[in-house]
């Protein structure tokens, strides 16, 4: 009774550039990999669930929770980085959530309270965030902007607990 978001895109996005030609994303791929190894690698896990309406379209949500402070560390180094290649930044996109399904004509109120009872409880394993993914948009397919990986980078050492 939802449409499920695929894997792929259940991205957290922490900093917008816009639309980066090739030669600017892979000069800010290089400058990220220099810097990223000494941002600390944060541990996360997901947590809970609740609904929004955005764009006119009812979705379902979880958490991110775990070392947020740390994903900040690195999100004004990342926008220190870009900034230093003269670069716009919006680092007002970080939301420490992450999009799981959208609701479509089949889903009802019963359903939806019934999922958001489950992610209630819902925890996730906790895992290390090791890399930063550079994305970059791509003309494929329809809908909003899909994007495809320009690169994996790096982060550095993992926080210590």
């Amino acid at each position: 009774m939802l449409n499920l978001v695929p894997r792929a895109a259940m991205n957290t996005l922490i900093v917008k550039f816009g639309n980066l030609s090739t030669s600017d994303a892979t000069g800010l791929a290089d400058a990220l990999t220099l810097r990223a190894a000494e941002w600390s690698s944060p541990r996360l896990r997901l947590a809970g669930g609740f609904v929004l309406q955005l764009d006119g379209k009812t979705s379902v949500w979880t958490g991110l929770t775990g070392d947020l402070d740390e994903v900040r560390d690195v999100i004004r180094g990342v926008a220190h980085v870009a900034q230093g290649l003269h670069m716009f930044v919006d680092r007002r996109i970080f939301r420490p959530d992450i999009q799981l399904a959208v609701a479509n004509q089949r889903t009802t109120t019963e359903y939806l309270d019934a999922v958001l009872a489950e992610l209630d409880t819902f925890e996730s394993n906790a895992w290390w965030q090791s890399t930063l993914t550079l994305l970059v948009p791509t003309e494929d397919g329809p809908g909003p902007v899909p994007v495809k990986v320009f690169r994996e980078i790096p982060l550095g050492p993992a926080v210590s607990h």
